[in-house]
């Protein structure tokens, strides 16, 4: 590319026809050889901001069909300069270094100029035949002006449903609506309307729902609640039976939910979908895990799966109303701490005692440093020292918290007590010497 053209002001016809401009399709593509602006000389030579300006003025000059106006203010609109047209002003001769500003007071730059009118000449020239390729000429049947040639029709399909096992002829369209008995084969290409029934009740319209071809003619058409998504692109139908078997198979599971949870992991995992050899097996496993996980004992010997004991049930309210969480609920972890603090050997009336010392503590219910309050379950029923503690603030009241210069004195006492154990460490390092070495020798 050339950036030494001399600018003549007014005195050269535009090198751009003036009624030559490019479609959107095509300047949307933009000009597709930039690597001469990227590595050229002048490029290397150039600092960030001229030649960040002199890229964007490129680009949108082939928006424009090669044309940017002479117009300070529009050409640091352009440029990315927004109103500073005093910026603008002291780059522009390095910016527009091989510009030509011609007679309709537009800026062409010569080698973007016979980029827009080759792009323009082709988009309007029509599409051409290779020269060493001949033309196949094309023969068609002769046709009578008054007797169109007659389209072949397929033979009609008896109205009513079809008797099982009765074979469809190739090609042979149903009518829409039309019912399958149970069990009847299709021929291979066999095509159907849209919204053909296969069963009774289940339209083939969910573009989900596809089969592979070895499982075509052997696939129930039940109604399907849920389609798992597959390695292939497709998915695969769990109808309600098989609902109803795992359920029997899994009781401790909510087997919806988990087929959601499967969706969830299946779409947000696709490099590990399943097969539809292997997707049943994937489903029996997921619903296995989470039924071991839902019977494996609590720390009251109950299944995980089952409700919770009353007397758990009685301290959490306890604790619900006292700290003021009447929204809360029992989750697993408030859960296993009232049963382990119970499996300890403390009656009910001894867990609600402990929750009333932490709720008299000014310094677990937020009065401290960092303005947090210490209450939950886990942390009041942490282990028996703690849940004695509780019970004794309880009774007997929680101490007093310390004041501001209680603290600061104790901080001295504590400066002072390291201080003297530094002393007293350093003494007695010092070696004393004894008899006629004290005095020295004579």
């Amino acid at each position: 590319m050339s950036h030494d053209t001399d600018v003549v002001l007014g005195a050269t016809a535009p090198l751009v026809p003036p009624g030559l401009t490019l479609t959107p399709d095509v300047a949307a593509v933009g000009p597709a050889p930039i690597d001469d602006l990227l590595y050229d000389d002048w490029s290397l030579r150039a600092d960030d901001e001229t030649w960040r300006a002199r890229l964007t003025l490129w680009l949108l000059a082939w928006r424009r069909s090669g044309r940017l106006p002479e117009n300070d203010v529009a050409l640091a609109r352009l440029a990315g300069y927004g109103r500073d047209v005093g910026a603008w002003q002291r780059i522009k001769p390095r910016v527009l270094d091989g510009w030509v500003l011609c007679s309709d007071a537009n800026w062409y730059h010569p080698d973007l100029s016979r980029r827009v009118i080759a792009a323009a000449d082709t988009e309007h020239r029509p599409p051409m035949r290779s020269p060493d390729r001949p033309a196949v000429p094309v023969h068609r049947a002769p046709q009578s002006p008054t007797s169109p040639a007659p389209i072949p029709q397929a033979p009609p399909v008896p109205a009513g449903p079809l008797a099982a096992g009765q074979p469809l002829a190739a090609g042979q369209p149903l009518a829409a609506g039309q019912p399958l008995a149970a069990g009847q084969p299709l021929a291979a290409g066999q095509p159907l309307a849209a919204g053909q029934p296969l069963a009774a009740g289940t339209p083939h319209d969910d573009p989900e729902f596809t089969l592979a071809p070895s499982q075509a003619g052997t696939a129930s058409h039940e109604p399907a609640p849920f389609r798992l998504p597959l390695n292939d692109g497709s998915h695969y139908p769990v109808t309600r039976s098989d609902m109803e078997k795992w359920s029997a198979l899994y009781p401790a599971v909510d087997v919806p939910q988990a087929l959601r949870a499967l969706y969830g992991w299946l779409d947000a995992n696709p490099k590990r979908r399943k097969t539809r050899r292997g997707i049943r097996r994937c489903i029996n496993s997921w619903l296995a895990k989470q039924q071991d996980s839902a019977t494996q004992p609590g720390h009251d010997g109950s299944p995980q799966g089952s409700p919770a004991s009353p007397g758990v049930v009685a301290v959490f309210d306890y604790w619900r109303a006292k700290m003021g969480y009447l929204d809360a609920i029992l989750d697993a972890d408030r859960r296993q701490a009232i049963e382990r603090a119970l499996s300890y050997g403390y009656s009910q009336d001894r867990l609600c005692r402990a929750i009333d010392g932490c709720a008299a503590s000014a310094w677990h219910m937020g009065e401290n440093e960092a303005g947090l309050r210490h209450d939950a379950l886990p942390t009041i029923f942490r282990n028996a020292d703690r849940i004695e503690r509780f019970i004794r603030y309880a009774e007997q009241g929680p101490p007093r918290p310390r004041t501001h210069a209680e603290l600061r004195a104790a901080a001295g006492h504590y400066a002072i007590d390291d201080w003297l154990r530094t002393k007293q460490a350093g003494a007695a390092s010092v070696i004393v010497p004894f008899g006629d070495d004290l005095h020295g020798t004579h």
